[in-house]
């Protein structure tokens, strides 16, 4: 996937600090786990990596081997702050969020419903 886009309504990033995990990386996992957007299938889980950070993964990205948690693949929580009517280029949908870019060349996770997606980028 790799389309662009305008973002529709304004996001602010709420993690300064996310988690970021490698792949087999191993997880501490909380209790917590939670829907996106009222979608059942959309599910996010609160983790922590190895240094302490935390935050929430998609749990279709968490390998359960019995009751250790690690990282199915390559992950950062990281989010994008975004101000309505700029451009991004969304290159991953996940669970209801965009991996985003803006035109600085920040990136970072934002909700897909706060983006408009337009041409897909050969």
């Amino acid at each position: 996937m790799r389309q662009s886009g305008r973002v529709k309504t304004a996001y602010m990033a709420e993690y300064a600090d996310p988690i970021i995990v490698s792949a087999g990386e191993g997880l501490g996992v909380d209790d917590r786990m939670e829907t996106w957007d009222g979608n059942p299938q959309w599910i996010w889980v609160w983790c922590s990596d190895p240094r302490g950070r935390q935050g929430w993964m998609p749990s279709s990205w968490i390998t359960w081997e019995g009751e250790r948690a690690t990282a199915a693949r390559d992950y950062a929580a990281t989010e994008l702050t975004v101000a309505a009517g700029e451009a991004v280029t969304a290159t991953e949908a996940e669970s209801g969020w965009l991996w985003c870019t803006d035109q600085l060349g920040r990136s970072g996770w934002v909700p897909a419903a706060n983006v408009e997606l337009d041409s897909v980028i050969p």
